[in-house]
């Protein structure tokens, strides 16, 4: 009971900021009606003081609660719009990568000097990056299907990253293939052109 009493005159104490003395020992308290009217009205602005304060903490709690929320949303619509677009540079890359190896198989075709099974280890050569380029498709379409592997958005993310690149690298193998069969192909032709002349 004496420490309740000790903490509702520390209050009051705080809450008064000190303005009221206690009454020495021996000496008579004195009612003083203007000075205590002071102290109720400063009394119920601190306290009305602390009420606001506390509604805007509330306030600002809720605003914070808001913007976590918004935040998360923003950052999941961001993962989405980031997947959506390494997706389509993957389909983008193979749709190139099928032209190309097209254009490729076209212009084999118009090498002279390279014998038929040449051309048939150079389109077997196209087959592969092809066959290649499409389980990379495959395996973008099933990282991209609800459920079918467990992977949070980064890693589905770094995956497309990543079959973009393996693609990029089997266009790259691919126009080295038929860099290498143009060459041979030129390298005949200049020798036969050589021995007709001499």
């Amino acid at each position: 009971m004496k420490a309740i009493k000790m903490m509702l005159l520390s209050i009051i104490l705080f809450l008064t900021n000190g303005r009221t003395a206690l009454p020495q020992a021996g000496a008579s308290v004195v009612y003083d009606p203007v000075n205590n009217a002071q102290l109720v009205k400063t009394t119920i602005m601190e306290g009305q003081t602390v009420a606001n304060t506390s509604s805007m903490v509330t306030s600002l709690t809720t605003t914070i609660t808001y913007l976590q929320k918004a935040e998360k949303l923003l950052k999941t619509i961001n993962a989405s719009l980031e997947t959506a677009i390494w997706t389509k540079k993957v389909y983008q890359r193979q749709v190139d990568l099928i032209k190309e190896q097209y254009e490729i198989s076209v212009k084999a075709q118009k090498l002279k000097s390279l014998s038929p099974e040449e051309l048939k280890r150079l389109n077997d050569q196209l087959l592969i990056v092809v066959q290649g380029a499409e389980g990379i498709i495959s395996t973008v379409k099933d990282i991209l299907t609800p459920g079918k592997f467990s992977m949070g958005d980064a890693d589905r993310i770094r995956e497309l990253k990543d079959m973009d690149k393996r693609l990029s690298f089997q266009q790259t193998v691919m126009k080295i293939q038929y860099f290498e069969a143009k060459t041979t192909n030129e390298e005949r032709e200049s020798t036969r052109a050589y021995k007709m002349f001499n």
